[in-house]
């Protein structure tokens, strides 16, 4: 009788020891379970009542505020109920109609790289001013004289702007080749050549038409003159 008696305190004894383990565990969570056959949510501590929540339900524990508790709870609800709900596929219709609009100058870099390194000098960049409404080409020459250069420069400007004058959303008033020296030395940047946009809009633009509108720095910009 006393090896029954023992057995079964045994037992009792281990019941309470997972029991205490679970709610140990369940509060190290900070999970908790809804004991009323319903509760009421409110928005703040004597609040406004917004909804229940079941026997059962699972909630966890985010603050406290006296006896009230702050709580986070995991559920489903049906996504057409909801203002302001998008299907998956009609969401994706969205995205193909509405494709990501694209930078500035970014389909006309590759064509203006390739048309300069095929035969001009070495690409080193396309870029917008906003602030100024300038269009800036920039690359590097080789040792190829001052008048060779004078030909390049206009050359250059006169195709490029060809090529994205037309695809350009923002005003451009001015072109400008920034360049290295005509001996190849220097950096790119230091020689300019700028031009009215409304001399380039021609079929074909003359050497004399582009010499009597453009104006050249040698200073990367500090000073200007008029070509000779």
């Amino acid at each position: 009788m006393c090896q029954f008696f023992k057995r079964q305190l045994t037992w009792v004894c281990t019941l309470f020891f997972c029991a205490g383990l679970a709610v140990a565990q369940q509060l190290r969570e900070g999970t908790l379970r809804v004991q009323e056959s319903v509760e009421n949510v409110r928005d703040a501590p004597n609040g406004r009542k917004f909804g229940t929540l079941l026997e059962g339900t699972e909630i966890e524990e985010i603050s406290r505020d006296g006896k009230w508790v702050r709580f986070r709870v995991e559920g489903w609800i049906w996504g057409p109920s909801l203002e302001g709900f998008i299907e998956e596929s009609l969401r994706e219709e969205v995205a193909v109609a509405q494709p990501a609009p694209r930078l500035p100058l970014q389909d006309a870099m590759p064509r203006a790289k390739r048309l300069v390194n095929e035969q001009y000098g070495t690409f080193y960049g396309l870029h917008i001013d906003s602030d100024l409404k300038l269009l800036r080409i920039r690359l590097r020459v080789g040792d190829i004289g001052q008048e060779r250069l004078r030909i390049r420069q206009r050359v250059v400007m006169k195709a490029i702007w060809d090529m994205v004058g037309g695809e350009l959303n923002e005003p451009i008033s001015r072109v400008r080749i920034e360049t290295n020296r005509a001996d190849g030395s220097g950096a790119v940047g230091i020689i300019y050549a700028e031009c009215p946009v409304k001399t380039l809009e021609v079929e074909e633009l003359s050497e004399d038409e582009w010499r009597d509108a453009v104006r050249i720095s040698e200073d990367g910009g500090q000073s200007w003159v008029d070509i000779p």
